[in-house]
């Protein structure tokens, strides 16, 4: 016996019903995990971008730090750099005299793109810094021998060349023999040779 058109027309409406019901119940329960999470957040924010199902949670960014004051612990905790790593940052520094320029950072040993790319991203270098100076004498021959743009041949030359002679200028600087002049641009902000004032021997 086929059912009548007023069964067929109470059964499509019972499953209309049920599907509406079910869209509902989904709704409702997609929402209420939606402010679960939210409520968690707001108690235990995220330092990162973190990619949920269906939401993206942002909190706040790590925060900009001088890269000539910044401790190893900060760089860790802020960035979530290699605690090595950011020990080399500090070590870096102190062979260099002090950071210049953010891109310096790519010249760490060991250091992976990523971790440079955040310090240069979030490290600053204070307007008002001043790196400290080498003096072009003989007596300074181990610091320029130590520093990573001088050392090698062109330390080698340069305090071999201070033994006997005075370096006045850039210009003079520049004509010692066995200088690299890559290397002399790269320390320039390093040395102490404020143009046209002479700089005594100190033998």
């Amino acid at each position: 016996m086929k059912p009548t058109t007023d069964v067929r027309s109470f059964i499509w409406l019972m499953a209309a019903m049920l599907t509406v019901s079910l869209v509902f119940c989904t709704y409702q329960y997609r929402s209420a995990l939606r402010l679960q999470r939210e409520h968690r957040d707001a108690k235990s924010p995220r330092k990162w971008v973190i990619l949920a199902s269906d939401q993206t949670h942002i909190s706040t960014p790590p925060v900009k730090f001088d890269l000539n004051t910044v401790s190893p612990e900060t760089i860790t905790r802020e960035l979530g750099i290699d605690p090595v790593i950011a020990q080399r940052v500090i070590e870096y520094r102190q062979r260099l005299g002090g950071y210049v320029s953010t891109r310096q950072v790519e010249e760490i040993k060991g250091i992976d793109s990523e971790s440079a790319f955040l310090l240069e991203k979030h490290g600053f270098i204070s307007a008002s810094f001043t790196p400290d100076k080498i003096s072009l004498s003989h007596a300074a021959r181990k610091r320029i021998s130590n520093h990573p743009y001088l050392a090698g041949s062109t330390a080698s030359a340069l305090t071999s060349h201070l033994r006997t002679h005075q370096i006045r200028s850039w210009n003079e600087l520049v004509n010692v023999e066995g200088v690299a002049l890559e290397a002399l641009i790269k320390a320039r902000p390093y040395l102490g040779l404020p143009e046209g004032q002479s700089i005594s021997q100190n033998l």
